[in-house]
């Protein structure tokens, strides 16, 4: 047999019992709520920070890129400086080589004889003797070559010893 005061202990209890499991049930509600705020804030945090990084990394990066950029344009102007600079000496030692070449043979160029058809060539057109009917006289003189032509209106005349001179010279300026 169950008294009635026992039933009213078990119904109260069973009530108490009732409240505290919806009790629990509402903390628990909450705790699990807040614990969702908290995980979701801290994911924000953590989202933010990780932004940040990136974004100080590309700025580094950036900085990097531009430091690198300017370093090899400066390599590089230094390079094509210098490839300048190399190229305008072997310019100056291929022409002073080629002059002093050209000057020591140019002696011998004022008693070639190719030299002198063709001077006497120019000669004869210079008078305008198309047909070559007025002779040329040929004088050594100093190692040179006297030419000389003369028509009835005319007397032209060239030494190949001054046009040598002259091509020195010329070598010399260069």
């Amino acid at each position: 047999m169950i008294k009635k005061s026992d039933v009213l202990i078990y119904t109260e209890a069973k009530s108490l019992l009732s409240a505290l499991e919806e009790r629990v049930e509402q903390y628990q509600q909450l705790v699990e709520e807040q614990v969702v705020h908290l995980i979701e804030e801290k994911e924000q945090a953590l989202n933010l920070h990780v932004a940040d990084l990136h974004n100080e990394m590309e700025d580094k990066l950036m900085v990097n890129q531009a430091l690198w950029f300017e370093k090899a344009n400066q390599q590089l102007t230094e390079l094509v400086a210098a490839q300048y600079h190399s190229l305008n000496t072997l310019k100056d030692e291929l022409k002073s080589t080629i002059a002093t070449k050209v000057k020591s043979r140019l002696p011998s160029l004022s008693l070639n004889e190719a030299v002198i058809g063709h001077l006497i060539d120019l000669l004869h057109k210079a008078i305008d003797d198309e047909d070559n009917t007025l002779s040329v006289e040929q004088v050594f003189e100093n190692g040179g070559v006297v030419l000389t032509i003369e028509s009835e209106d005319n007397l032209v005349s060239i030494d190949t010893l001054s046009i040598v001179e002259e091509l020195g010279r010329s070598l010399d300026s260069i």
